[in-house]
């Protein structure tokens, strides 16, 4: 999901780390990959994620059409 132009912002280094951090995560099958997604484009807005910024993406349900 690198997207470097978006990311101008934050640093190589950051950007590596995020990308291992993620690679790792999805080779793990027991996490879903759309919280994956999630939590990388939380990390990736570039600023420090609050605690309730972290907990929704960690454990409140993506919201979508089901019900």
């Amino acid at each position: 999901m690198s997207n470097e132009e978006e990311n101008t912002h934050l640093s190589q280094t950051v950007l590596q780390v995020i990308d291992k951090f993620t690679t790792a995560m999805r080779a793990d099958g027991e996490i879903e990959g759309d919280l994956i997604d999630r939590l990388e484009t939380l990390l990736r807005k570039g600023a420090v994620p609050k605690p309730e910024e972290i907990n929704a993406v960690l454990f409140d349900p993506p919201k979508r059409g089901k019900t």
